[in-house]
């Protein structure tokens, strides 16, 4: 059942994985499973809990507890002190020098994307689901001195791609290895942070952190566009992050509404994504890519989830000439990663 869970879950089939993780409890008491495979039963459940999580009201000013509530995972959260030598100010140094470095030495790289779309009921049950696989760059970028990514869809013959959209009744989520962009130093200045506790996340030592963006000193993460309503908003974001307590980088980041957004209806969109480090030959230096990427939206009165898997990352550098340098670019990068 663990096996069969797992590669579900690689298939972006979350439901399916919970069922295989609960029919695993049935037959062995949770307890007495080995610990990484407590942590997945655990994680699943939680990405899975639509009915359980309550609204983030604010990461920084909310009580513990009733964050607890709201994030599943902080349940077995250690809220004592930080140790000494790795209070707030600390971390955050840390961590913004990996990102910053990050967004520095990243290269154009390419991934093979697994995306499961589902409409849910009431219940949170999915009731229509759309599946495709293609692939994915990851387009480094500078935006008027500020570091950023670019990150376009497309097939092997390096076509761009658009899937399932608003008007089709989903919602396409990307943006996610942008997302850690939270922590860079350039950033910082305008951001909220808080120190939440300690966990373990599977077997290795985090700190939690909260973190949420003061939109009169930052400027908005993204940009949410209703094309029923023919209107758009900008994002400004809150969330926690899983810090590594040795190497200092984000393993994983769950980014939600600053606050609703009303005159696009959007009420909730929330992000929970892994995040593994990936070695590539060409390059001695690793990079903290996301692997999996769990997006729970609420949109007017349309309940929706999307899952994206993330594989076979291909690193390369590519230089082309052309009126439009970055979708060019974004389309010589997708027929490379087509033709390996």
């Amino acid at each position: 059942h663990y096996l069969r869970a797992r590669c579900l879950l690689a298939l972006g089939d979350l439901e399916g994985a919970a069922e295989e993780a609960r029919l695993l409890t049935q037959k062995v008491k949770m307890k007495r499973l080995p610990g990484p495979v407590q942590s997945f039963v655990a994680d699943v459940r939680g990405r899975l809990a639509e009915q359980s999580i309550h609204a983030v009201r604010s990461v920084i000013t909310q009580p513990v507890g009733e964050l607890q509530k709201a994030v599943p995972n902080l349940a077995r959260m250690d809220t004592s002190d930080p140790p000494a030598g790795q209070d707030l100010p600390v971390i955050l140094k840390q961590v913004g020098a990996n990102i910053e470095r990050f967004f520095r030495d990243f290269s154009t790289t390419a991934a093979l994307e697994v995306i499961r779309q589902a409409r849910l009921d009431s219940k949170g049950k999915s009731h229509s689901v759309r599946r495709a696989e293609m692939y994915y760059v990851f387009l480094q970028k500078r935006v008027q001195g500020r570091p950023m990514l670019e990150e376009y869809r497309g097939s092997g013959n390096g076509q761009l791609l658009q899937i399932g959209g608003l008007d089709e009744g989903y919602m396409v989520t990307s943006g996610f290895a942008s997302s850690l962009i939270v922590f860079h130093p350039f950033f910082q200045s305008g951001m909220d942070y808080r120190y939440l506790g300690r966990q373990e996340l599977a077997g290795r030592p985090v700190h939690v952190v909260g973190f949420a963006q003061r939109p009169e000193a930052s400027q908005g993460l993204g940009v949410f566009r209703s094309t029923q309503r023919k209107g758009s908003a900008v994002v400004y974001v809150q969330g926690v992050a899983w810090i590594s307590g040795e190497q200092f980088q984000v393993l994983r980041l769950r980014t939600d509404l600053l606050h609703p957004i009303k005159e696009v209806e959007l009420n909730r969109q929330t992000s929970e994504i892994d995040y593994r480090p990936y070695h590539f030959v060409a390059s001695p230096k690793t990079f903290f890519l996301p692997s999996r990427v769990t997006v729970s939206i609420e949109w007017g009165r349309r309940r929706l989830r999307n899952e994206h898997i993330f594989s076979r990352f291909w690193l390369f550098n590519v230089d082309v000439e052309s009126e439009d340098p970055v979708e060019r670019k974004a389309a010589e990068a997708l027929r490379s990663a087509g033709s390996q």
